[in-house]
């Protein structure tokens, strides 16, 4: 099987209504579930290499069932420690250090948060495709210019960063996700 970033055929793509959230997101936990290279004892004999695969075999999965493309997991060999991952809004960039020594279900938490923030892009680009309207719009507001806190901006204390819309919403999901795949996850604020 071919796990680039194309549309994976290993999940039926959802309808791009999200009145099934609950439903969608028990599909991507118990899709994860299924991955073997997620589970701890894979994940702590796997390669570097044999990690990105296994994450980019799970974002297929998720942006599958979510609606949306999927975007490419790659290494991000400049990220100081402490940064996780990022969505750039082409690909989602996962932290070397993080990849090679956070416990996996971090790591899948980061990768269900930043793949949150691509389906936030896809939503603000596909009027109607995010059914609740007031989501979106305050993403597109939190996205624009100037909007945007920074987790290392010093004006801005790390809850002000957590709880913009954004961040928010991806946090729960990260949360969510971990918590179903693993049973693990931290509180959803």
């Amino acid at each position: 099987m071919d796990d680039r970033a194309t549309p994976s055929r290993w999940f039926d793509r959802a309808p791009g209504n999200t009145d099934n959230w609950p439903e969608q997101e028990g599909q991507v936990v118990e899709a994860w579930k299924g991955i073997d290279g997620l589970q701890r004892a894979q994940w702590a004999d796997a390669s570097q290499e044999e990690r990105l695969a296994t994450l980019q075999k799970a974002e297929n999965g998720a942006a599958n069932i979510q609606g949306r493309d999927p975007m490419p997991v790659t290494l991000d060999t400049e990220a100081r420690p402490e940064e996780k991952g990022y969505y750039d809004g082409e690909r989602i960039r996962i932290g070397e250090h993080s990849l090679n020594n956070d416990d996996v279900s971090e790591v899948a938490n980061t990768l269900a948060h930043e793949g949150r923030h691509a389906y936030q892009d896809y939503a603000i680009e596909h009027p109607g495709f995010h059914s609740d309207g007031d989501d979106v719009r305050s993403w597109r507001e939190n996205m624009q210019p100037g909007n945007y806190v920074e987790p290392d901006d010093q004006r801005f204390n790390y809850d002000e960063y957590r709880n913009q819309p954004i961040e928010r919403d991806a946090f729960r999901y990260g949360d969510t996700i971990e918590q179903g795949v693993y049973g693990t996850g931290r509180d959803n604020e």
